[in-house]
Order: structure tokens, then C-alpha cells, then sequence
């Protein structure tokens, strides 16, 4: 299906690690889409899913194109929309940077608030566990709750052995 649509995608965890091991799931497919693709490819994408009797997508580490939310709409896909807040090296402690993550949030909330398709807004992606990280993202759910009620709010959070603590926000 997939080599018939042009599709080419990747095997891993994809950041997902911690929800795959407790589902017992070794490995999940990847294909990824950015600026250089248009209509066609997301559409080629989003066909391949639905082929496979997939339901749901994660549009991970940034918000995709009205044109992918519209499309996933038509298909009847369940969308996981995401803000690019991830890795080590963002400044949590920064008010600046918390300020961003919160403006994209809330556009991306307005922008998508009334797709029948988005079922949780993210608002991380392989963060590590610190004191920083959680208040910033303790504030930025609480911000993302109040533009939407309605929606749970995820993270895709990094599986980090060096890490022993988890926190619940």
C-alpha cells in the first residue's frame, strides 16, 4: 500500500517508548511530512493510514497544515496536534520562551479548535524531567485548558534511564 502511494516511512519507538512498552509494542511505523509537501503527498499519507485501518495520527513536533487537519477531517482520522517544545536544550526557566510556547499553542488551538479530528492537543515532545520543565508545562496545560476545555492534553514524554523521577501534572 504504502510503495504504491509513494510513501516511504521508518520503524522505531518515535518517541513513544514509555506508552509502547506498556502496550506491549515493540516498534510503530513513521512517515513525516513538512514545507516541501504539498496536497497530493499529505493526502498520499493519509490514504496509506486509512489503508492500513489506521485511525488515528500524530502530527508531531509542530502543528501541520490546515491542509492536513482539513484532510484528516475528510477521512475521518483522529488528529494528536503538537507545539515544538522538545529536547534538552530549551530555556524552561526563560519567561520569553514559556511566552512562545504559549502564543503557539493558542494559535494552533484556534486555528484547529473546531476539527471534529483533533482529540488531544501536545504540548511536549522528549523533554527532559527537571523542576523547570515541569512548571513550564504545568503552566502551559493550564493555559492550553482554559483555550480548550473540551480536549485532554498530551505529551510524547523521552524514556531517559539516567532519569528516576516522573511526575504527574
Amino acid at each position: 500500500i504504502l510503495d504504491e502511494e509513494g510513501v516511504a516511512i521508518r520503524a522505531g519507538h518515535h518517541c513513544a517508548q514509555p506508552l509502547m512498552e506498556h502496550l506491549g509494542v515493540p516498534a510503530t511505523a513513521r512517515a513525516s511530512f513538512g514545507i516541501y509537501n504539498d496536497e497530493n503527498d499529505i493526502a498520499a499519507l493519509l490514504r496509506s493510514a486509512k489503508a492500513l485501518d489506521a485511525n488515528f495520527v500524530r502530527l508531531a513536533h509542530y502543528p501541520h497544515s490546515e491542509t492536513a487537519t482539513r484532510l484528516a477531517d475528510e477521512m475521518g482520522l483522529l488528529v494528536w496536534s503538537e507545539i515544538p517544545v522538545y529536547w534538552e536544550e530549551i530555556g524552561y526557566a526563560n519567561p520569553d520562551v514559556y511566552s512562545l510556547a504559549e502564543r503557539m499553542m493558542a494559535a494552533n488551538i484556534a486555528r484547529d479548535f473546531n476539527r471534529a479530528s483533533i482529540v488531544t492537543w501536545s504540548v511536549a515532545n522528549e523533554t527532559p524531567r527537571n523542576a523547570a520543565r515541569n512548571a513550564f508545562l504545568a503552566a502551559l496545560i493550564q493555559s492550553v485548558r482554559t483555550d480548550d476545555p473540551t480536549r485532554p492534553v498530551s505529551a510524547a514524554l523521552n524514556k531517559n534511564p539516567e532519569v528516576n523521577k516522573t511526575v504527574t501534572v
